[in-house]
C-alpha cells in the first residue's frame, strides 16, 4: 500500500496537533454571544491556550505568541491579561495586529486600546494612522487619545519641518489628520476643520464646510482657508493662473457667502492685506470674483443681474484697492472698472496709471475730472493716434477742444493729414486748411484734401436729398389740409311741426367742492350730451329756415356764429354778429348786400374760427 494513502484505522489513531485543536476558533477576535464559554471543552481550550502562549512567551518568541493569541484568546479578561504582558515587554507590534477590532462581550477595557494608541503616538505614526482607520472610536476613550495627540503636537518634537521617511512634515500631518478624525468622532467639527486647513487637506476641509456649514468658523483665518490647496513651493514660483486654479474653490465659497452676508468682505480684505505682498494675487482673485459675481453657476443663471449689481456695490467699498489690483493683474478689467465705478479716488487712480504708463486709462480719468485738454495732449503726445484724438474731440463736443487739437497738430504732418482724412464735417475745412503752416511738407496732402471735399459733397448730397423729401412731405400735408378745408361739415337739421315748443331749463350754477369733476371732465360730459342738429353753445336745435350763420368744425361740433363768439369771450363781436344777422334776415338776397357788410361778416367768421372749436380746445391732450 502506498504511504500516501491512509487507511481508516491510521486516521483514527493519529492525534490532532494543537493548531488543529484551535482551528475552529480562527476568529477569536469577534466572539459570538451564542458561544458557551463555560462549557468543559471551552475551559479546556482556554487552559491549553494559556499554556501554549506562556510557552512561547517564555521562549521570547513574541511574533508567534501574537499569532497564537489571535487564535486562542476569546474573552476580554484573557485579552486584557496578555496585552498587558506584551506591553510590559514592549512587544506592541507583535500583539497589536490581533487585538479585537470589534467590541467583545463583555467589552475589553478602553484603556487597553488607549495604551496601544499612546505607544504609536510616540513611536510609529504611520502605524497609528492604520489603527485609527480600522479601530472604531467606540472602542476607546476619544478624549484621552485627543489629549495625547495634542500633547505630542504641543511638545514641538514633531512639526511641519521635521523629516520622517525622507518626507518633510509627514508625521506632523498624520498627527493632525488623526486629531481631526477624532474631533469629528467627538462632535467637534470646528476643531477638525482647523486641523484640515493646517495640513492643507482641501477635500476634507471643503466636505466639512459644506456638511456642517462651517464657513463662519474660518472667518478668523481666511488666508489659511484660501491656501488650503496652495503649497509653499507654489507660493514661491507658481504662475498666476496656477495660483488661481488652486485657490478658485475657496474664493468661490467666500464670494457666495459674501452675497449671503455670512462672511464680511472687509474681514477677507483686511486679513489678506495683513499677510503682506505675497498674498496680493489672492486678494485680486477675490476682488475680481466679487465684482463679476463668480459664485454658484445655477444661482447666477437665475439672478445674474441682481448678483452683478450686488457685486459692484460690495467692491465700491474697496474701489481704490480694486484699481491698484486690476492695474497690476488685469488691465482690461481696470478700464471696465474705471468706466463704471464712481467710488475710487481720481488722484490715486491717475498716479497709478501714470506710473504704469496706462495712457488710455489715464485719458479716461482726466476726461471724467474735466481735464480734457490734458487728456487730448496725452493722446497726441503719448499715443500719437490721430483717430483717437478726433474721436475724443467729437465725444466732448467742445469747440475750444477742436482749436486745441488744431494747435497741437500743426507741427505734426501725420496729424494734419489724419485730420484732413477723418475729421469729416466736425470742423470748418477752410479753417483747417488756413491753419496749416506755409512751407510745411505734408505727405498725402492732396489726397487728404480730396477726401475731405468728397466728404462734404456726400454730406451736401444727403442734406439735399433730405430737403427734397421734406418738401415733398410738406406739399403732401398741405394738399391734405386744403382738401380738408374744402369739405363741408355734415350736421342734422330738425324738422319740427308748427306747434312744437322747445323747453329748456337753465341749470343753477353750484360751487365746486372736493371730489367734484374738474372743468375738463365737465366739458367732456357736456360734449357727450350734445345732440346731433343742436348748437353746442346754446344747445338749441337748428331749423330749416335758420337765419343765423352756422359755423361747423371738422370735429363735428356746430355753432351759431353768435354763440361761437360768446364762447370765445368776445361780447362786442357777438353783438356785431347779431346786427349783421338781423340785416341779412331782412334782405335774404345776398347779392344786394354791401361789400362792407360782407367783409365785416367774413372778418367776424375769421375771428370766430381762429381758435378752433372751443369745446375741443379746452379738453386736455
Amino acid at each position: 500500500m502506498s504511504p500516501t494513502v491512509s487507511t481508516p484505522s491510521s486516521t483514527l489513531k493519529r492525534k490532532p496537533s494543537i493548531v488543529e485543536f484551535f482551528a475552529d476558533d480562527a476568529s477569536q477576535t469577534t466572539i459570538s454571544a451564542e458561544k458557551q464559554h463555560n462549557s468543559a471543552v471551552e475551559k479546556e481550550k482556554r487552559r491549553i491556550g494559556d499554556l501554549w502562549l506562556q510557552q512561547l512567551v517564555s521562549a521570547k518568541d513574541w511574533t508567534a505568541a501574537g499569532k497564537v493569541a489571535g487564535k486562542v484568546l476569546g474573552t476580554s479578561s484573557r485579552w486584557e491579561h496578555w496585552v498587558w504582558t506584551f506591553a510590559q515587554a514592549g512587544q506592541f507590534d507583535a500583539i497589536t495586529p490581533y487585538i479585537p477590532t470589534k467590541q467583545l462581550h463583555p467589552p475589553l477595557p478602553s484603556l487597553v486600546y488607549e495604551v496601544v494608541l499612546g505607544n504609536y503616538i510616540i513611536r510609529d505614526r504611520v502605524r497609528l494612522k492604520e489603527l485609527l482607520d480600522i479601530w472604531d472610536p467606540e472602542l476607546f476613550n476619544v478624549n484621552s487619545v485627543i489629549n495625547a495627540l495634542e500633547a505630542k503636537l504641543d511638545s514641538g518634537d514633531v512639526n511641519e519641518d521635521t523629516v520622517e521617511g525622507g518626507e518633510r512634515g509627514r508625521d506632523w500631518r498624520i498627527l493632525l489628520e488623526a486629531l481631526a478624525k477624532l474631533y469629528i468622532a467627538d462632535s467637534r467639527p470646528k476643531e477638525a476643520l482647523q486641523c484640515y486647513i493646517r495640513v492643507q487637506n482641501a477635500d476634507a476641509a471643503m466636505a466639512l464646510i459644506r456638511e456642517y456649514r462651517l464657513m463662519a468658523e474660518v472667518s478668523d483665518d481666511i488666508p489659511g482657508f484660501i491656501m488650503v490647496r496652495v503649497s509653499k513651493d507654489q507660493m514661491k514660483s507658481a504662475p498666476l493662473d496656477e495660483l488661481e486654479e488652486a485657490s478658485s474653490e475657496a474664493v468661490q465659497i467666500l464670494v457666495e457667502d459674501a452675497y449671503q452676508g455670512l462672511v464680511n468682505p472687509h474681514a477677507v480684505v483686511e486679513q489678506l492685506q495683513e499677510k503682506g505682498p505675497s498674498y496680493k494675487p489672492f486678494l485680486f482673485f477675490y476682488m475680481r470674483a466679487l465684482l463679476k459675481g463668480n459664485g454658484d453657476e445655477k444661482a447666477l443663471r437665475t439672478t445674474h443681474d441682481r448678483i452683478a449689481e450686488q457685486g459692484k456695490t460690495l467692491v465700491e467699498d474697496f474701489a481704490d484697492l480694486a484699481v491698484e489690483l486690476f492695474a497690476e493683474y488685469d488691465r482690461p478689467l481696470l478700464m471696465d472698472f474705471l468706466e463704471t465705478s464712481h467710488g475710487y479716488d481720481y488722484e490715486k487712480a491717475c498716479a497709478i496709471c501714470d506710473q504704469r504708463q496706462y495712457i488710455p486709462e489715464l485719458v479716461h480719468i482726466l476726461s471724467k475730472t474735466g481735464e480734457v485738454k490734458k487728456a487730448l495732449f496725452l493722446i497726441i503726445d503719448k499715443m500719437g493716434d490721430v483717430s483717437e484724438a478726433i474721436a475724443f474731440a467729437k465725444k466732448q463736443d467742445d469747440p475750444d477742444l477742436w482749436n486745441d487739437l488744431l494747435d497741437y497738430s500743426m507741427d505734426k504732418p501725420p496729424f494734419i493729414r489724419g485730420l484732413l482724412e477723418e475729421v469729416g464735417t466736425a470742423i470748418d475745412p477752410i479753417t483747417l486748411v488756413r491753419r496749416i503752416p506755409e512751407g510745411l511738407e505734408i505727405e498725402g496732402l492732396r489726397d487728404g484734401i480730396r477726401r475731405m471735399v468728397r466728404e462734404y459733397e456726400i454730406q451736401f448730397s444727403i442734406s439735399d436729398g433730405v430737403a427734397k423729401v421734406l418738401r415733398s412731405e410738406v406739399a403732401s400735408a398741405m394738399e391734405t389740409l386744403r382738401s380738408g378745408r374744402k369739405k363741408g361739415v355734415k350736421f342734422e337739421v330738425v324738422d319740427k311741426s308748427a306747434d312744437h315748443v322747445d323747453i329748456f331749463v337753465e341749470p343753477i350754477p353750484e360751487i365746486q367742492e372736493a371730489g367734484e369733476p374738474s372743468s375738463a371732465e365737465k366739458h367732456a360730459d357736456s360734449d357727450a350730451e350734445i345732440k346731433p342738429g343742436h348748437c353746442v353753445g346754446c344747445k338749441k336745435p337748428f331749423s330749416e329756415d335758420e337765419k343765423e350763420t352756422l359755423i361747423g368744425f371738422a370735429c363735428g361740433h356746430v355753432y351759431h356764429l353768435s354763440c361761437l363768439l360768446e364762447s370765445a369771450g368776445s361780447s362786442s363781436s357777438a353783438s356785431a354778429a347779431s346786427m349783421l344777422q338781423a340785416q341779412f334776415a331782412e334782405d335774404p338776397d345776398t347779392s344786394s348786400h354791401s361789400v362792407g357788410a360782407k367783409v365785416a361778416h367774413a372778418h367776424l367768421i375769421r375771428n370766430a374760427i381762429s381758435g378752433g372749436c372751443p369745446v375741443c380746445a379746452e379738453i386736455p391732450e
